[in-house]
This record gives structure tokens, C-alpha cells and sequence, in this order.
């Protein structure tokens, strides 16, 4: 996967937001928040990764580019997600070539 300023962001807001607004989120079964963002909002995993390497904790982000819809949640390792934020204007870049989702 190559390195990219939506990398950078989401690992941004992990740092932020993971360990004090743990108990404000909205936690389940990675499994089952899966299936929602597929099959409800059409989301595919854009970025993976690791939070530290002192804690086992991965983030996910998922998005739709023709609708705009993203989702970021952490993943532990008993596989329990925490969603830590949800959008509607999602654009995606890489080098040499910019897409905006509809609303961009």
C-alpha cells in the first residue's frame, strides 16, 4: 500500500481520539461492523494499520468514492471494533492523480 495524506490523517485521528473518547464510541464485532459498511454504504477498506507497536490496537478506514461515505474505527485483538468517526465527503489522492468523491 503506498503512503498517503489519508494515511497520515487517519492515524492523526487514532492518536487523537482512541484512548480518551474510548468510552463515548460506538463498539462491536469487527466482523459485524463489516458486513454493515459493505452492504448498507457500499464502503471498502482504503487504509490499514497499526496505532504503536506497544499497543495491539490496528485502525481501519473505509470508504465509498462515489458517494462520499468513510468510517474509521480502531480493531483490538479480540477483534472488537470502536468506531471512531463517520463522514459523508471522502476524496481520495495519490500521487499524480486526485479523485473527489460527488460532493468535492
Amino acid at each position: 500500500m503506498k503512503f498517503s495524506s489519508i494515511a497520515v490523517f487517519a492515524a492523526f485521528l487514532i492518536v487523537l481520539f482512541s484512548y480518551p473518547a474510548q468510552a463515548q464510541m460506538k463498539c462491536g464485532a469487527r466482523d459485524s461492523l463489516v458486513e454493515t459498511l459493505q452492504a448498507k454504504y457500499r464502503e471498502i477498506q482504503t487504509v490499514y494499520g497499526a496505532v504503536n507497536a506497544n499497543r495491539p490496537i490496528a485502525f481501519e478506514l473505509w470508504a465509498n468514492s462515489k458517494t462520499g461515505t468513510w468510517t474509521i474505527f480502531t480493531v483490538d485483538p479480540q477483534k472488537k471494533a470502536c468506531i471512531i468517526g463517520t463522514g459523508n465527503s471522502v476524496g481520495f489522492e495519490t500521487p499524480g492523480h486526485h479523485v473527489e468523491s460527488q460532493d468535492g
